[in-house]
């Protein structure tokens, strides 16, 4: 579609400022999935370069943003080593993950002698590792490039055809990342994870989202200790709490298919404890109180 056709009344010439043919410096290529794009900067000086600063307008509004996920780490005293609490129980605390923002952007373009402006509306998405105003600038500048590309702008980054027509046909070796490829982790500890994660009954999914958090080797560390913490420690301990009180297999392997993470280990390890001194110090057994009470289940006699 030609420039001056794009949008009626708007002066061509504007349009061709705006629709030019992105410099080869100014593509960038993120190192996870390759995907091409401009960086907002850019966007903002063809837009100042085609319209005047005074001839393009934008105006944003927060959709959503919340925590992505929360961490669990074993807090530690004033002696830096693991905290226990009175029943020598670790001690967990809880520290917000990444933050998730998408923020929609409506721009507004009227350039001299048009009359009518022309606008575009589009949304953004961002991640954050912990600042929450991090991930809403990020959301907006991502916005402004799609509401801009509503337009037409940089058009050329999602048909890679026009590139190496323009560029030649190694163009893309030349497209270089903004920064530093992601952590390598090692192919045993990537073993080791997989293995503890599927014995725990963790979802394909599930298993992705937390291998995407190992961005490091304390993250990488975290994950593989909880896991070992849950599979060694809390399913032993869980199992040894419900033979103690005489509770039938059938039950202790329902039990022990909740227990997945650390948050349910702390739930149920917790309960039992508090069931048994009920059951074996009261000299009863786990037959004279009904499943549904000694699970936290609702219905029985």
């Amino acid at each position: 579609m030609a420039a001056d056709k794009l949008i009626a009344g708007f002066p061509p010439e504007r349009w061709a400022l705006f629709l030019a043919p992105i410099p080869q410096s100014c593509l960038y290529k993120a190192p996870v999935g390759g995907a091409l794009y401009v960086k907002h900067q850019y966007c903002v000086e063809v837009l100042n370069r085609a319209f005047g600063a005074d001839g393009w307008s934008m105006e944003t509004e927060l959709v959503s943003d919340k925590d992505q996920y929360r961490d669990l780490y074993h807090a530690k005293d004033a002696g830096g080593k693991a905290a226990y609490d009175a029943d020598g129980d670790p001690v967990f605390k809880e520290k917000l993950g990444r933050k998730y923002s998408v923020v929609k952007c409506r721009l507004t373009i009227c350039a001299p002698g048009c009359d009518t402006p022309a606008v575009r509306e589009d949304f953004g998405s961002q991640v954050a590792a912990s600042d929450w105003s991090e991930a809403v600038k990020g959301a907006a500048s991502e916005a402004l490039k799609r509401a801009a590309s509503r337009f037409g702008f940089a058009a050329e980054v999602y048909r890679t055809e026009e590139l190496e027509q323009t560029f030649g046909a190694d163009w893309e070796s030349s497209v270089l990342p903004t920064y530093a490829p992601p952590y390598e982790m090692p192919a045993g500890h990537l073993t080791a994870l997989v293995e503890w994660m599927t014995q725990l009954g963790w979802s394909a999914e599930r298993q992705q989202d937390e291998l995407a958090r190992c961005v490091n080797e304390q993250t990488t560390g975290n994950l593989g200790r909880n896991l070992k913490w849950v599979l060694d420690t809390a399913r032993p301990e869980a199992t040894e709490l419900m033979e103690s009180m005489d509770v039938p297999a059938e039950e202790q392997a329902h039990l022990l298919a909740q227990i997945v993470d650390v948050k349910s280990a702390q739930e149920i390890v917790g309960r039992l404890r508090t069931e048994a001194v009920d059951v074996v110090g009261g000299g009863g057994t786990a037959a004279e109180k009904t499943p549904e009470r000694l699970f936290g289940e609702e219905g029985g006699e």
